[in-house]
């Protein structure tokens, strides 16, 4: 009597108790998915950096703005607020918030730099052939925190102003101090928008430098 070939039995899809498999929980909030996405994903895309840094931007700078602002609300509550104009302190405070300011463009500057001289280190091909797959990841994960944490540092230079037309406001100074020093404010909120683009850019070419080509 002829035997009967046995069909190899389909993978199970579930596990011994009948359950199908969990899959890794995906981070909830407004932050938490693209940061996990911008960190792990491979390739980036360009779309994630841009999102992800940006978002990271509004949160810090949003944070720093409300901590400026209790501050202050406690300080005139506890103290007052004076009305002692002084033309000197009017320019040690402007002077200090336009410095800070292109301080912060600066430092933005270094770190975009940093970020193309490392896309175009990924992008030659003898380095390609000499560094193993784990640390070419490893070079990109550190270049997208890097870039995370240059976006947060200037973030907070770039709201310093504000502590500037606190004390200004807390003084009493002209309403041309306080108009100026706003004006600083905005103006580091438009360049923190700005900064994040090329940022993005480097880290999405990095990315698409070092797959393999299909």
């Amino acid at each position: 009597m002829a035997q009967r070939r046995q069909r190899p039995r389909a993978r199970s899809l579930t596990d011994p108790h009948g359950h199908p498999p969990e899959r890794p929980a995906r981070p909830d909030g407004w932050l938490a998915p693209l940061l996990h996405g911008y960190l792990h994903d491979e390739p980036l895309r360009f779309a994630t950096a841009l999102t992800t840094l940006t978002r990271a931007f509004l949160a810090a700078f949003t944070i720093h703005l409300s901590v400026i602002t209790l501050v202050t609300l406690a300080a005139a509550l506890l103290a007052g607020r004076q009305d002692a104009p002084n033309p000197l302190l009017t320019w040690v405070l402007l002077i200090a918030a336009y410095g800070n300011l292109f301080l912060a463009i600066l430092i933005a500057n270094v770190g975009q730099s940093a970020a193309r001289r490392s896309v175009g280190t990924g992008s030659n091909p003898d380095a390609e052939r000499e560094e193993d797959p784990k640390a070419r990841r490893d070079r990109r994960h550190a270049l997208r925190r890097s870039a995370l944490a240059q976006t947060l540092f200037t973030t907070v230079l770039l709201t310093t102003p504000g502590w500037f037309l606190a004390f200004a406001w807390l003084t009493g100074q002209p309403l041309g101090t306080l108009l100026a020093l706003i004006l600083a404010l905005t103006l580091g909120y438009a360049f923190g928008l700005l900064q994040v683009r090329p940022l993005a850019r480097a880290l999405s070419q990095s990315g698409e430098a070092s797959a393999p080509a299909g």
